[in-house]
């Protein structure tokens, strides 16, 4: 498997793991051609992925309430795993997996936002004379 990392400021190739330094448009392109990700369990990327589809492996930062609590959340709704440690073996199992995390992202509805849209923004401007 090959692996595109972000997070280390540098821009090297070391056997199947490239890693980049980040470019927001390179990041997102990256997201969204990959099969699955490997993160940290923050909410903004983890409703990116499920959006995009894309099985989560989710390891929180240590002591991260928030994090441990979206990957609690996307274990229980079947759109990937929580671990509290990454190993090589769980990654390889996960990746046996992505199937049925697939499957089950695919059942994710697509919802639209426009009327709370139109709604907050008339309540700003009613209320903020």
């Amino acid at each position: 498997q090959q692996f595109i990392v972000y997070g280390f400021n540098k821009d090297e190739i070391d056997g199947n793991l490239t890693y980049k330094s980040f470019n927001e448009d390179e990041f997102y392109e990256d997201l969204a051609s990959s099969k699955a990700v490997i993160c940290n369990g923050g909410f903004t990327f983890i409703s990116e992925a499920i959006h995009l589809k894309k099985p989560i492996y989710s390891v929180p930062a240590i002591g991260n309430f928030e994090q441990t609590l979206n990957g609690f959340y996307v274990q229980k709704l079947g759109y990937g795993e929580y671990h509290e440690i990454m190993s090589a073996k769980r990654v390889a199992n996960f990746l046996k997996r992505l199937p049925k995390y697939q499957k089950r992202l695919a059942k994710v509805k697509k919802t639209n936002n426009d009327g709370i849209v139109r709604e907050l923004i008339y309540r700003i401007e009613k209320y903020s004379l």
